[in-house]
């Protein structure tokens, strides 16, 4: 985070609610320090899930198939 400039690429974050391993803070830490730096940036944090974007207690929302659409959507609005 120290090294976070405004001509950064755009990064997306996806995050497991309930990661055990890499805690929220740190993805959240990472998407307000791109904001104010004026990163194109998006948070997803995902419901019911773990690290490696395990479910853990329910079903995930977004679904697999959304966070699919979310990550296509992504490359295609900055990778084109």
């Amino acid at each position: 985070m120290t090294h976070i400039s405004s001509d950064d690429p755009p990064f997306l974050i996806i995050h497991g609610e309930k990661d055990d391993v890499v805690l929220l803070d740190q993805s959240q830490a990472l998407y307000k320090r791109l904001v104010s730096a004026d990163v194109p940036v998006t948070l997803i944090i995902v419901k019911n899930c773990g690290h490696g974007l395990t479910p853990i207690g329910g079903g995930i929302a977004p679904t697999c198939a959304e966070i699919t659409n979310i990550i296509t959507d992504f490359f295609d609005q900055y990778l084109k």
